[in-house]
């Protein structure tokens, strides 16, 4: 994994990336296929969306672009080698094969992942790799049978989030493919909990 600190704006207002500037800041991906999409959060999180052969894993069927593994690294920037720069978390199989990931930045952290990309659902995972939540659009925006919510999921940046300054709430962006628009939720993250230290099980 690389990071690429930004050289400025072009005159289009879009970021320059230069390869010399380039940071190594974690493992290179060893299952052959590589990594689909990687998002670096505030809170020292790098989250990673891969491929995995497993034979539990779910399968890819159409959606090539995506991903059916969720893993996090915690960065650490003062660290002497790339090896304990960004240190493996966790690891998780997805449910089904995501598309679109976007970390949520600040408070309690965690990850948005297209985790339903055929019914535009949204999976929320906490910082601890667990599936906390879900939500997708109604059937009465989409067309053809009704039980069939719009929000279809094509491409890796098909979901986006940034926290409201003015509320702590979250603006969720993400594709709808079937009616060429984009969907914004407002979502409510503040209660969420992560609970540290050790459990004794009796």
């Amino acid at each position: 994994m690389y990071a690429f600190p930004p050289k400025g704006l072009n005159k289009l207002g879009n970021p320059i990336y230069d390869w010399a500037s380039a940071i190594r800041v974690g493992p290179v991906a060893t299952n052959g296929t590589g990594y689909k999409l990687i998002e670096r959060s505030s809170d020292g999180m790098i989250y990673v969306m891969g491929p995995t052969r497993k034979k539990d894993a779910p399968s890819f069927g159409g959606a090539h672009m995506g991903g059916n593994m969720l893993l996090a690294f915690k960065e650490y920037p003062g660290a002497q080698t790339v090896d304990e720069r960004a240190q493996l978390l966790w690891s998780t199989l997805l449910p089904r094969v995501a598309v679109g990931m976007a970390a949520i930045s600040g408070g309690n952290g965690g990850v948005l992942l297209g985790g339903d990309p055929g019914r535009g659902t949204i999976h929320h995972f906490n910082k601890d790799g667990l599936l906390i939540g879900s939500f997708q659009s109604v059937s009465r925006l989409g067309w053809g049978p009704r039980n069939h919510p719009s929000g279809m999921l094509d491409n890796l940046g098909a979901v986006a989030c940034f926290r409201d300054p003015r509320d702590g709430l979250l603006d969720v962006f993400t594709e709808d493919n079937y009616n060429q628009r984009l969907i914004w939720y407002r979502v409510d993250d503040r209660d969420i909990k992560t609970v540290e230290g050790n459990l004794t099980v009796q």
